[in-house]
């Protein structure tokens, strides 16, 4: 299901008689006279002029919540199920704020140290010393991390009776938090015109990229990209973290940016921009997919949903329109395919290697419908294209060697992209027939077998269709899509492949959790 939520400010006037845990001042929540694709809005739009706006936004880890913070530090927390406001923190000021993994409780990062605010008691129950600019928590141990000045403290969590943060990090520097990731093992680092990337896990940092004047920064949940922008410029970088120095993007947008996030399985980008819109791109390609006109007033705060695709939670501040609404747009991305005989599968999979976002998630809905419509036949043709099955000296594999001879340039091209798909698996027959092959055909081998899938795919036609069929996957999320993750897993010796199909099965078991 693809969301969004766009989250606006109350009037001044109404705050200062708004009392927590009431809902008599707040306006009423909506699912009548909404913008095309909205399912409700929270707030007003037209009311009062003298608004504050919402500059920050979080998801609880379930997703179930959403914390608005507005410019005078209250922070409404909203529950989306009961469509009611369950909370109001009159905290102070905090250059941070995450949801405790339990959802329980709100914690802080503040000047003079890290505070704890209880949801149920709706005040501040705890301090702790350690000052901080970024938060987050990483689980497998469950700790608190705190990106402060030079370095990174971390505590298990829940924190014991006395807090006893350990360092690691920039020592000795003057460096400040310009990012963090969202399980808190990436941060990045600003001190002066220089950027540092510091691993807190392993100690480790990581090579810069180059021309690079820090900003604000935005990690993806799956930890290999890196977002660079600043307020109110036209562009945004893009860094692969396993190659900052070669894998680098920039997004352009005539209407110039206010803020980004990432989606929470890392394929889209969102941004709000001086036009009141927000854009989706998406990563595979990385351009441009929707614009979405969203509202009358600017949007300064996103967050990602933890566990729907496609889920989006966005603040405005603005006198035109104060209000909070619950965006699907799955129709619009992923439209209904009424009748099987509008997909022609076999075409869609060679466009499943497009650069145009277009034409590779149109190829992608017909996968995705038909994984629907008909679940073991379309598994067992993505799994024959994908070489899933040991194919050492099969009928597959030697007609596909045959075919790299073919007449028709398009059967040689085919070839060649099932041959690498499956150059693991075929390696040995591969490397036997070489020698014996015509100048087309060994051509074609040689380049098959110098194929690294270690390598980041996306700008590679294979590499996309990878990221395109798994998605159609998940977003099936059936059994028999499932089974067939977790067959890639266990088969495949694509490192890529294997690595995105993990990551889809981890999400899927979180939605279902």
């Amino acid at each position: 299901m693809m969301i969004l939520v766009i989250l606006a400010a109350a009037p001044q006037s109404i705050l200062a008689q708004e009392k927590p845990g009431t809902d008599a001042a707040d306006p009423l929540w909506a699912t009548e006279n909404l913008p095309t694709g909205a399912v409700f809005r929270y707030g007003a739009i037209d009311r009062n002029p003298a608004a504050i706006g919402i500059f920050e936004l979080k998801f609880s880890p379930d997703g179930k919540l959403i914390a608005a913070r507005d410019r005078r530090q209250n922070i409404r927390i909203l529950d989306i199920e009961l469509q009611e406001r369950i909370a109001l923190l009159p905290t102070q000021i905090s250059r941070d704020f995450q949801f405790s993994p339990d959802n329980k409780f709100v914690v802080l990062a503040t000047q003079s140290g890290t505070q704890i605010w209880s949801l149920a008691e709706q005040e501040k129950v705890r301090d702790v010393g350690q000052a901080g600019y970024k938060l987050a928590f990483a689980s497998d141990p469950q700790q608190l991390v705190v990106a402060s000045k030079g370095g990174v403290y971390r505590n298990p969590w829940p924190l014991p009776s006395t807090p006893a943060f350990v360092q690691s990090g920039l020592e000795g520097r003057a460096s400040l938090p310009a990012g963090i990731s969202q399980d808190g093992r990436m941060v990045a680092f600003q001190d002066g015109g220089r950027l540092e990337i510091l691993d807190t896990v392993s100690g480790a940092t990581i090579d810069p990229p180059r021309n690079v004047v820090p900003r604000q920064v935005r990690f993806s949940p799956n930890g290999y990209l890196m977002a660079d922008m600043k307020y109110g410029e036209s562009k945004l970088k893009i860094f692969d973290l396993r190659d900052t120095k070669k894998y680098q993007y920039v997004l352009s947008d005539k209407r110039r940016i206010v803020n980004a996030v990432f989606s929470n399985d890392s394929r889209f980008l969102y941004t709000s921009n001086y036009d009141n819109s927000i854009v989706i791109w998406d990563m595979v390609t990385m351009k441009q997919v929707e614009r979405i006109e969203a509202h009358g007033s600017r949007i300064y705060a996103l967050a990602a949903s933890p566990n729907r695709l496609l889920s989006l939670a966005s603040g405005a501040a603005g006198p035109t329109d104060r209000s909070v609404i619950l965006w699907d747009f799955l129709d619009r991305i992923f439209p209904p395919i009424e009748s099987v005989d509008a997909i022609d599968l076999d075409v869609a999979w060679v466009d499943l290697k497009s650069n145009d976002p277009k034409v590779s998630l149109s190829a992608t809905n017909q996968f995705f419908h038909a994984l629907q419509h008909e679940p073991r036949a379309t598994t067992g043709l993505i799994a024959t294209g994908l070489g899933l099955e040991s194919v050492g000296d099969n009928e597959v594999a030697k007609k596909l060697i045959r075919d790299l001879d073919a007449r028709q340039y398009k059967v040689r091209e085919n070839a060649t992209t099932m041959l690498t798909l499956m150059v693991e698996q075929a390696r040995p027959l591969l490397e036997r027939r070489v020698a014996d092959s015509s100048q087309e055909s060994k051509w074609r081998i040689q380049k098959i077998l110098r194929v690294d899938r270690k390598k980041p795919s996306i700008s590679t036609g294979e590499g996309r269709r990878e990221h395109r069929i798994v998605l159609a996957l998940e977003l099936d999320g059936s059994a028999d899509s499932i089974k067939l993750l977790e067959e890639i897993v266990a088969k495949s010796s694509n490192f890529n492949l294997v690595e995105i199909s993990k990551q889809a099965i981890d999400r899927l078991a979180r939605a279902a959790g």
